[in-house]
């Protein structure tokens, strides 16, 4: 009985959003996991069976998962909407940033965060997961100290004869599959409606057109700065809207300036976080459920 009250609730505050925003809105928390693939596709044809909304917002909460599932569920969103919005109150962790880069806009606010995108990896002992770029660069460090004939240390030289070629391998295949989805997603759907470089005036007196090459480039920056653990240091640091902002240069949407937007979700949030504490089971959540 206490479940669906607050389940009431809640639809009451999205609906509540909905007539702000005026396009249709869904929240998902937590794991994404393979098995989500069938119960999503049905949860939002179910939603698009009879609206007219062209335009869906997704509000995630969300730790991370593998990004081969996450690309599963970008092809069902794009399948029924031709805009994708994604809203980050709190986080979104590893594959659902990469989730993220499939977007139109991203609506955050100063206390919002997205994540590094390199994958982790347990350590030889199995003790302790580290981050995919940092195991990886370590190898073609040595290696590449090895073909510059430069004397190895016996540890160093243990530490190249002791790899897996297999985690390498693993390590290669997600990095080129990230940002091989990062750059299609952006140039695809963010960069699809960019013609013209802001603010560049060309000696003819015209906006100076964005080339497709430009917007390859400028998505294969994006995708690098976000898989390189080095620019923050650590897997687990936030990046927060005003690093998306100056270090990656990206538009991010502040939901704190309309303050009755900022108003509901906060509202639709802190009941969400009440109703799905559960962080070992995805929650999906639209006005028809």
């Amino acid at each position: 009985m206490r479940n669906n009250t607050i389940v009431k609730i809640l639809t009451e505050k999205l609906i509540e959003l909905e007539k702000i925003t005026k396009w249709d809105i869904i929240s998902y928390t937590w794991p994404i996991s393979q098995q989500i693939k069938k119960d999503f596709k049905s949860f939002i044809e179910n939603l698009k069976y009879d609206s007219k909304n062209n335009k869906i917002s997704v509000i995630l909460s969300t730790n991370w998962w593998t990004v081969e599932w996450a690309e599963d569920l970008v092809n069902i969103l794009r399948k029924n909407y031709e805009i994708v919005d994604f809203i980050v109150p709190d986080y979104a962790m590893s594959a659902w940033t990469i989730l993220c880069m499939s977007w139109n806009d991203i609506y955050m606010d100063y206390s919002s965060a997205l994540w590094p995108i390199d994958p982790q990896i347990p350590d030889e002992k199995n003790s302790v997961f580290i981050p995919a770029s940092w195991y990886l660069d370590r190898i073609n460090e040595l290696i590449n100290k090895e073909k510059k004939w430069e004397q190895l240390t016996t540890s160093e030289l243990n530490i190249v004869i002791g790899s897996d070629v297999w985690k390498l391998k693993f390590i290669e295949q997600a990095k080129n599959l990230t940002v091989t989805l990062l750059k299609d997603w952006l140039v695809k759907y963010k960069f699809k409606d960019r013609h013209i470089h802001e603010w560049t005036y060309s000696q003819e007196k015209k906006w100076k057109p964005v080339t497709n090459e430009e917007k390859h480039k400028r998505a294969k920056e994006i995708a690098e700065l976000l898989w390189d653990v080095s620019t923050w240091h650590t897997h687990w640091r936030t990046i927060d809207i005003n690093k998306l902002r100056n270090i990656l240069k990206l538009k991010i949407k502040d939901f704190s300036e309309n303050s009755e937007l900022n108003l509901v979700l906060k509202e639709y949030y802190d009941i969400l976080s009440i109703l799905a504490p559960n962080k070992n089971a995805y929650f999906l959540h639209s006005k028809k459920i």
